[in-house]
């Protein structure tokens, strides 16, 4: 299992977490391809981490996708709007893509019907759930769904903790994705919570 923590604001904080081998960072930027963040262009193309770079955009224009991550060096895209599967896949000819779904568990749809025309649209799917309060029932929903996917889990999944994962098993769960909605420095998860973490999923999986 991976981790991907969000709202990186430095290059520092780039610097710590590729030190705890963390997975994917992710940036979010606005509708014009700038960072939300102070983050500058040439040093992240400079900077010498093996942590990817995700650029979080919602809506934006593919074009305006497509150059900043060329300007910004970023590996992959996390679409976080209501991009079509043509948008997507646009995207997806240059670089990764992560399509977001939000998963309603008092609704009727499936997920297998949501995800249905994103299968060759993209990468990855990321799963969080549209009721803060549901996110217990949104992983039932997700481990009986056929996804053959690789695919994210955000923590508004984990109500009970990392406890959640204990019993929770899905051929294509491939990362936690930290959304860093409490924390104790701005933009980044607390550095010992997410070593511990890293550390606990690798004596689970030796």
């Amino acid at each position: 299992m991976l981790l991907k923590i969000n709202e990186i604001k430095s290059i520092k904080q780039l610097q710590q977490l590729d030190g705890l081998d963390v997975d994917f960072a992710g940036i979010l930027f606005n509708a014009d391809g700038t960072p939300v963040s102070a983050l500058d262009a040439d040093e992240l193309q400079s900077i010498d981490v093996d942590v990817k770079l995700v650029g979080i955009f919602t809506n934006a224009d593919p074009e305006v996708i497509i150059d900043a991550v060329e300007q910004y060096h970023l590996s992959v895209v996390q679409l976080q709007g209501d991009e079509s599967p043509f948008i997507c896949e646009r995207i997806s000819e240059e670089v990764e893509v992560i399509k977001t779904f939000r998963i309603d568990n008092e609704g009727n749809k499936t997920i297998d019907y949501m995800i249905q025309e994103y299968d060759d649209a993209c990468d990855y799917y990321l799963f969080e759930p549209v009721h803060p309060t549901h996110g217990s029932s949104c992983l039932e929903k997700i481990k009986n769904s056929r996804i053959e996917k690789p695919f994210f889990l955000s923590d508004a999944m984990l109500q009970d903790g990392l406890v959640a994962l204990d019993t929770f098993q899905h051929p294509d769960f491939f990362c936690i994705d930290f959304s860093n909605q409490q924390k104790k420095n701005p933009g980044i998860e607390n550095l010992p919570a997410i070593l511990l973490l890293k550390n606990r999923f690798k004596i689970q999986n030796n």
